[in-house]
């Protein structure tokens, strides 16, 4: 698998009543966790399960690996993905694709060459990565990308509300990237990703960007770790919560999520860990400042420990690289932090992290791990979820977008290995799955898909990479193995789960 192709808080009152804006039913024929019948590709569709669509770019002529990263939901209930495609001449284009809420492809929307799909190229010369997106109050799709070149470049890319050419494109600095992307509610834009190192010219650091909404830059804050290794330190994702404070002139807080390297371990294996940060997004300059009283010795920044977490639920896979994925804010302003944790084999022998799992950290908002959330006999704060541990099989257990239901219960969505009935192979496949306040998973909501577009010649793997809440359901997209084109070429794929709560219209759990 092509690891580069395969990253909000919600509130009700008791039953929907207590808000006065919000109603609910149950349906009976909605099991939790079920694809939707009504979503995506008819049943006829070869190698498809109902709730699925799949979107070919139908270009490139180097693997066609065409990969899925964000996901964004409109106001108007259409959902437009962000990726990286193949553009033909051996380089990432920008894709970005829109669907229905019906789960078809909508044609008003891209190229007028490929409808419902747009493609941005660098051209022979340079990849394009898209990574993250949001939505302008003007209907402008805004897209968080890196430019890849000897020194890559953080770029901020405009679209029409309909996709097709680019309106502004701002690049930032050398040895900068751009990874995610968000819209404030005055139209400003907050930017997530890496800046060449303050003080290690050859490594990065986390970096918050805040721009206007035409692209203006405003003001950067850039946070050094510097605690090891190659020291190559990047944000994957953000999200603001608003604190309006009068006497600071506090507007909210800002929380990124990323990866931090750190000494190599003794046995030679690179460490990698889960580190965070939380600014405070300010009226007056410095807009941008470290909250002194979240994380380590009121710095601001915090770096998860989940090796020792792990350990002390197992004896094996000591060696382990941690990789922050998704992000979401309880009610009561705490975080829970999902991803996916890499091992060198269950005896910490294998050369390179060739195996994972799920897990997901519960903090309070300051950064303190929650004792009574933990699963099985894992350190306090921290939960780890898989259906099979492998050794050395090339399979991946991760999870990599967190959401909370309307009832307080969190989800999380990744890549799972599994068996599918109609085979026996496990393969990697798209995840979603519950849990209780506490980190025990929730047997009465897991799923998993089955998506096979080439039987019998391989039996594929298609995996979700971004979660959005749909009035209660659940949207995800990911990658799957192409039904038209060989080898290891993949195509975005949405999946919509049903839930027996949905919700109406009045009341978006998503927000």
């Amino acid at each position: 698998m092509t690891k580069n192709l395969v990253f909000q808080c919600i509130r009700w009152g008791a039953f929907g009543l207590a808000l006065g804006v919000s109603t609910y039913a149950r349906f009976a024929y909605a099991t939790d966790g079920d694809l939707d019948p009504a979503f995506g590709s008819p049943s006829t569709t070869p190698g498809l399960q109902t709730g699925s669509i799949s979107i070919d770019f139908g270009n490139g002529s180097n693997g066609h690996q065409d990969g899925a990263h964000r996901l964004l939901r409109q106001p108007d209930g259409k959902f437009v993905a962000v990726g990286s495609v193949d553009n033909g001449f051996g380089h990432q284009a920008i894709g970005l694709t829109r669907i229905l809420n019906n789960g078809q492809l909508d044609t008003s929307f891209g190229d007028i060459a490929t409808p419902g799909r747009s493609i941005t190229t660098g051209g022979s010369t340079l990849d394009y990565f898209g990574n993250g997106i949001t939505l302008l109050p003007s209907g402008r799709l805004v897209v968080a990308s890196t430019i890849g070149t000897t020194s890559p470049i953080g770029s901020l890319i405009a679209f029409p509300a309909n996709g097709g050419i680019s309106v502004w494109n701002i690049q930032g600095a050398p040895g900068s990237a751009y990874n995610d992307v968000l819209t404030l509610a005055d139209g400003r834009l907050l930017v997530g990703g890496a800046a060449a190192g303050m003080f290690l010219p050859t490594a990065s650091d986390f970096s918050i960007v805040l721009y206007d909404g035409a692209g203006a830059l405003i003001e950067q804050l850039i946070t050094a770790f510097d605690l090891g290794g190659s020291g190559n330190d990047q944000v994957q994702r953000i999200t603001f919560v608003p604190a309006a404070d009068a006497t600071s002139q506090r507007l909210g807080y800002v929380y990124a999520i990323g990866s931090v390297t750190l000494p190599d371990y003794a046995s030679g294996h690179h460490n990698i860990e889960c580190g965070i940060i939380k600014a405070g997004l300010y009226a007056t300059a410095p807009r941008l400042r470290l909250e002194p009283s979240f994380g380590t010795a009121s710095s601001g920044k915090l770096v998860l420990d989940l090796n020792t977490a792990w350990s002390a639920g197992q004896a094996g896979a000591i060696d382990g690289n941690a990789y922050c994925r998704g992000l979401s804010v309880r009610k009561d302003g705490g975080l829970l932090v999902a991803g996916e944790r890499y091992y060198f084999g269950g005896n910490n022998d294998h050369a390179t992290a060739d195996d994972s799992v799920g897990f997901v950290a519960k903090l309070d908002s300051n950064g303190v791990a929650d004792p009574s959330f933990h699963n099985f006999s894992y350190g306090a704060g921290f939960a780890f979820y898989w259906q099979h541990i492998t050794t050395g099989s090339g399979l991946y257990e991760g999870l990599w977008f967190s959401l909370i239901q309307a009832n307080g219960l969190p989800l999380f969505g990744g890549l799972t290995a599994v068996d599918c009935p109609q085979f026996s192979p496990l393969r990697n496949r798209s995840w979603v799955l519950r849990a209780s306040t506490t980190g025990a998973q929730d047997a009465t909501y897991t799923a998993y898909s089955c998506n096979t577009p080439r039987p019998p010649a391989d039996t594929g793997f298609d995996v979700a990479l971004d979660g959005v809440f749909d009035g209660g359901r659940v949207v995800t997209v990911g990658n799957v193995y192409s039904s038209i084109k060989p080898a290891t070429a993949t195509d975005f794929i949405f999946m919509r789960h049903q839930s027996d709560l949905i919700f109406s219209d009045n009341f978006d759990p998503g927000q």
